[in-house]
């Protein structure tokens, strides 16, 4: 969730009976999402509301990402916005680019608070601790467990983090200091959410980490990802589906090959941490695989399961990176066939083993620019080869978006359970906007290639 927070209004004094507003900024991954739904659900059991438009602000809350020196930039804007365009709110400042920077982001003029990621689970203290003596009391509530399930302010589906840090030391990343070591959420906690979540009506739960295949391997027993996913489908509705958010291509085992092939309410969908599609890149980054692993799990995935999606993270212009080198990272895209390439160009980060590479390997911000522009266009192809091959099949369309038009018809957006989205028109005969969340048949009719989604149309009611 990402609040743009852009009101000018004067200082507004707070009436007793007035509750206070907040407004939480999201930026970086999807473990940063769900830690921001848990810090505005504190700052709910605090006596604070959702901010909507127009309000007046009393706290912003900026979650912060540090993976490139762009997430770095954007943060400091959205630090010097929020100042800015809200002189009269309290400014809190978290995440990893605070974990990294605490005093130069406290010296900020108009900046209340700093605070690293470890820290998090102590918000609901230092929110009470922010009020002023003219402000709405609430009493002190008692501090809440550390709970990753999330909904994100979304009715259709919710997230539930099961792990936090890493333990790899990938040459170009700074996630283990930031996050520290790899730490599971005990299997008996993670089952409770995931039940309270499906019992409030979620179709879809999406498993998410900092390093999502690493789970279990802390715990006494240990146990894999895979045993986990076992567990939660014990007692999983049948209509109801589970996601998987990322994952290291080496944590990809004969267990999970085996479970994706016979449990179809496990989506058809992986985003994997590829990084590079060349060997010696991959030795210089400390990956584990090399390119033909890579394309040999590929290959033992799809046997399982014939109409699944890829999603995969890529660098470009990681130094040492040749015109060949690159080169092999298209060819990975289009042999592999991975649609939605999710891309970065490469910034040194301050204590890595990458920054202090050679300045000779290093590849020129002109040069990281058209490779960006390269490989996004070779994705883009190999997302509409890929996405033609579902047209005349019916997608299980999780409902995100219904309104109504001017005529009494219906528009609707959904995920498909590929995760491409799906759009479409209809009647409210067929679909009424309480169904927001639900989980319905689309025929799959086109795709628009510039939109990046499925024209579908949706079929008569229920679930085959």
């Amino acid at each position: 969730m990402q609040v743009e927070c852009e009101s000018e209004e004067s200082m507004l004094s707070i009436e007793p009976t007035v509750e206070p507003t907040v407004a939480v900024v999201t930026l970086g991954c999807r473990v940063n999402q769900v830690d921001s739904e848990w810090l505005y659900q504190c700052a709910r059991q605090q006596g604070y509301r959702q901010a909507v438009d127009g309000d007046v602000l009393d706290l912003v809350v900026i979650n912060t990402c540090s993976v490139t020196a762009e997430s770095d930039r954007q943060a400091r804007q959205e630090i010097h916005r929020a100042v800015r365009n809200h002189p009269q709110a309290r400014v809190v400042v978290t995440g990893c680019y605070a974990e990294r920077h605490r005093q130069a982001l406290a010296d900020i003029p108009g900046v209340t608070m700093v605070f690293g990621n470890q820290d998090k689970q102590k918000f609901p203290q230092l929110l009470h601790d922010l009020r002023p003596q003219h402000d709405l009391v609430v009493p002190l509530s008692p501090l809440l467990p550390w709970d990753w399930a999330s909904t994100l302010h979304e009715r259709a589906r919710a997230w539930l983090q099961v792990q936090n840090g890493c333990d790899e030391r990938c040459t170009f990343c700074l996630i283990p200091q930031l996050r520290g070591p790899s730490r599971s959420e005990p299997p008996q906690s993670v089952l409770a959410q995931a039940r309270r979540l499906l019992q409030s009506g979620y179709h879809e739960l999406v498993l998410t980490g900092i390093n999502l295949g690493s789970y279990g391997r802390d715990l006494v027993p240990t146990m894999t990802l895979t045993d986990l996913i076992r567990d939660l489908l014990v007692d999983w509705p049948r209509h109801a589906r589970l996601r998987l958010s990322s994952i290291d291509p080496t944590d990809i085992d004969e267990p999970f090959i085996r479970l994706l092939a016979t449990e179809q309410r496990v989506c058809p969908h992986l985003h994997l941490s590829v990084q590079s599609g060349d060997d010696l890149i991959l030795k210089r980054m400390h990956r584990r695989y090399h390119r033909q692993q890579l394309l040999t799990i590929v290959a033992q995935l799809r046997q399982a399961r014939p109409d699944l999606l890829l999603g995969a993270d890529l660098i470009v212009g990681f130094p040492g990176e040749t015109s060949a080198a690159f080169d092999n990272s298209c060819a990975l895209v289009e042999q592999a066939e991975i649609a939605l390439p999710h891309l970065f160009r490469y910034s040194d980060r301050p204590g890595t083993a990458a920054a202090s590479f050679p300045q000779r390997s290093r590849v020129t911000a002109d040069v990281m620019r058209q490779r960006s522009g390269q490989l996004r266009a070779m994705g883009q192809q190999v997302c509409t080869t890929v996405a033609n091959r579902y047209i005349g099949r019916i997608a299980r369309v999780l409902m995100e978006s219904i309104t109504t038009d001017s005529q009494g018809g219906v528009d609707f957006r959904g995920r498909s359970e590929w995760f491409l989205p799906v759009e479409g028109h209809t009647t409210t005969d067929r679909l009424s906007h309480q169904e927001i969340g639900a989980v319905r048949e689309a025929l799959l009719c086109s795709w628009d290639a510039e939109k990046v989604l499925f024209i579908g149309k949706i079929l008569e009611y229920g679930l085959s």
